[in-house]
């Protein structure tokens, strides 16, 4: 997308970054794709701030929350990836967490000649638990400085910016709201005095409501103008994924797909596994200690359930700090020859739209957003055209083509990890499974997992999101349903069943998006539009924070995290009867 705005901040981004009084339009490209407007970048250049005594320090520093410090350390991380950093280090005991922002090069001439100059934004964060449902959260900011030449310096330099700590401060309260919120829903006996309480920092004056500012890019266009048309068009029109339930979910319409296959978003009651507690995190804490003693843990979901992939995404942040580091998806798409999308892409701060096909909702792409800020190795393990059964092989043959080549590229993967690295694997459905699975006509499957067991003799942690549900009530780890092999995963979650108000989940209103609604110059035309919505400052090939497919009359709003987006709407391609 090219806006105006655009044009004005990439030059005064250019001017603190380069110290010059304007850039060449490409240098203002370049350094808007680098830094994107994010905190982590927009502490380069703040020389010459005044020092402040130790007390000033504090009080720009410093921030209480009333949460649990479990809380409080996830959403510091989770802030810190929003704010364009990559955590290289995170102890949930010790509460530290340290991270990096992205790496600006400048030329200069000294006494000895040319010469570089470094500078990196980095931050260390401390959580505190001070007892009483109370939290302290620490941030420094500072830039460390590296270079060649005879006049350059190493070291590291302090950020004093009041502005630059208020923007991280309003961010990670919004984060702790929001994760708030989610434990709320989920015990909701427990009361909301916590939740109420978390809303604001207790800082001087108080910090400002975090909001959703919205830009329009301009009026709608074609489907064809965007490079993927076959994935902008209605369901059942030749868009590019299969089923019509999965396109709808793509285009931000489950409520829709919940009505072409009902059996997804119909409750499977189970039995609590014995020695567990229903709850989110109760599910949470046991899942980590399990996969605590494993190398691999492999969970799978419902390609069309989004609420599956914001599942999978806590469990990235949770599983960080025990030394799971690389980050594999059935949907990421692997090259035949040369280099994977995903590692093309892996300096990108957001997700791009070649990285894969189920990325490309935008629920997955906050996944792989998360994912690359937590510091994960993003790769490809599906199979390749050469690995693939001939087009005239049986369902079986071609199944057993599929699974055997996952499993040897997931292979190759762990044999290039160090010993001390460990691998998180995202799947769909039955790649899943540990032992053979039995099909309707009496044949049977050896899915992904229990080849990559044989292969590696590593036993992995294998988790299912696709057996049991509920109507309502809470998450929690259940029994195995009856019928289903023994030993088929080692851990069933159940979740309640996607309920939707004006056609959005309502799970993602109490996770902390907030309904926006589309902007009414994008709803004087006439026919369906396809509205999506990006982080200001990102492109048009990144995956949208948002994504709604709307016809006239239809009042269905937009979920967006507080922050600034651009919108744009796209008319869907429609094919003829």
């Amino acid at each position: 997308m090219s806006h105006p705005r655009h044009a004005i901040c990439a030059t005064a981004l250019c001017a603190a970054l380069a110290g010059t009084a304007a850039c060449s339009p490409v240098q203002q490209f370049q350094k808007v794709a680098a830094a994107g407007g994010s905190i982590a970048n927009s502490v380069l250049g703040a020389e010459g701030a005044a020092p402040l005594t130790a007390q000033e320090l504090r009080r720009l520093q410093n921030r209480e929350f009333s949460t649990t410090k479990q809380i409080a350390f996830a959403s510091t991380m989770t802030a810190l990836l929003d704010s364009g950093y990559r955590v290289q280090t995170a102890d949930l005991d010790s509460g530290l967490i340290t991270a990096t922002g992205t790496t600006t090069d400048r030329l200069r001439v000294d006494t000895s000649g040319l010469g570089r100059s470094n500078q990196t934004p980095v931050v260390s964060a401390y959580i505190d638990d001070l007892g009483g449902g109370t939290v302290r959260v620490r941030a420094a900011f500072s830039i460390g400085v590296s270079g060649t030449g005879a006049l350059s310096r190493t070291g590291e330099r302090a950020v004093l910016d009041e502005a630059l700590y208020a923007d991280f401060f309003t961010g990670l309260d919004a984060e702790i709201e929001s994760r708030q919120a989610r434990a709320q829903a989920s015990q909701p006996a427990q009361g909301s005095a916590a939740v109420q309480g978390a809303r604001t920092p207790r800082v001087a004056g108080g910090a400002p409501t975090p909001s959703v500012r919205l830009s329009v890019s301009g009026p709608p266009i074609a489907s064809e103008d965007t490079g993927l048309d076959p994935f902008y068009r209605v369901p059942g029109q030749g868009a590019a994924v299969g089923p019509a339930a999965q396109q709808w979910s793509m285009l931000g319409r489950e409520d829709r797909g919940s009505l072409t296959d009902t059996s997804e978003y119909r409750a499977s009651p189970c039995a609590v596994l014995p020695g567990t507690r229903r709850g989110w995190e109760a599910a949470l804490a046991t899942i980590v200690e399990r996969a605590r003693q494993s190398r691999v843990v492999i969970v799978n979901e419902s390609h069309s359930v989004t609420r599956h992939r914001d599942t999978v995404r806590q469990l990235l942040g949770a599983l960080r700090p025990l030394g799971y580091t690389v980050y594999a998806a059935e949907t990421f798409s692997n090259a035949q020859d040369g280099v994977d999308p995903v590692e093309a892409n892996a300096a990108l701060a957001w997700p791009h739209v070649t990285d894969g096909t189920y990325t490309l909702e935008p629920v997955f792409g906050r996944l792989v957003r998360e994912a690359k800020g937590l510091g994960y190795r993003l790769v490809a393990y599906e199979e390749t055209p050469t690995q693939s059964a001939p087009q005239d092989a049986s369902v079986e043959e071609r199944i057993r083509a599929r699974e055997t080549a996952q499993a040897e590229n997931l292979a190759a993967i762990l044999a290039t990890m160090d010993d001390g690295e460990k691998l998180i694997i995202h799947v769909g459905y039955s790649h899943a499974s540990e032992v053979p699975v039995v099909r309707g006509d009496g044949s049977t499957n050896l899915w992904m997992a229990a080849r990559l067991k044989q292969l590696t003799g590593i036993d992995p942690l294998t988790i299912s999101q696709i057996l049991c549900s509920s109507n309502g009530g809470e998450a929690f780890l259940a029994q195995l349903p009856e019928g289903e092999s023994a030993g088929l995963v080692d851990l069933v979650l159940s979740q309640p069943v996607t309920q939707f108000a004006r056609s959005r989940p309502q799970w993602r209103r109490r996770a902390g998006d907030r309904e926006i609604a589309i902007p009414a110059e994008l709803r004087e035309g006439e026919g369906p539009l396809i509205v999506d919505a990006f982080r200001a400052g990102e492109p048009d090939m990144a995956v949208p924070m948002d994504r709604i497919y709307v016809e006239p009359g239809e009042d269905i709003p937009l979920l967006l995290p507080p922050g600034d987006y651009v919108v744009r709407a796209i008319r869907p391609a429609i094919m003829p009867e």
